[in-house]
């Protein structure tokens, strides 16, 4: 629900890219990443620049 009001807002075309790269990144870096907020904000950062952490 967080990343839904922080960024998405109910869209679900958002979500789904957001989602995906958090997946990507989990696979990429499986004993060094995890799921947390930072991750989510390294993505939203990525995704729109005018999200800042």
């Amino acid at each position: 629900m967080w990343v839904n009001d922080a960024a998405c807002h109910g869209n679900i075309r958002n979500c789904v890219k957001v989602i995906f790269h958090i997946q990507d990144i989990l696979e990429q870096h499986p004993e060094t990443a995890w799921f947390s907020r930072d991750t989510v904000r390294m993505v939203l950062a990525f995704l729109d620049s005018s999200i800042r952490s």
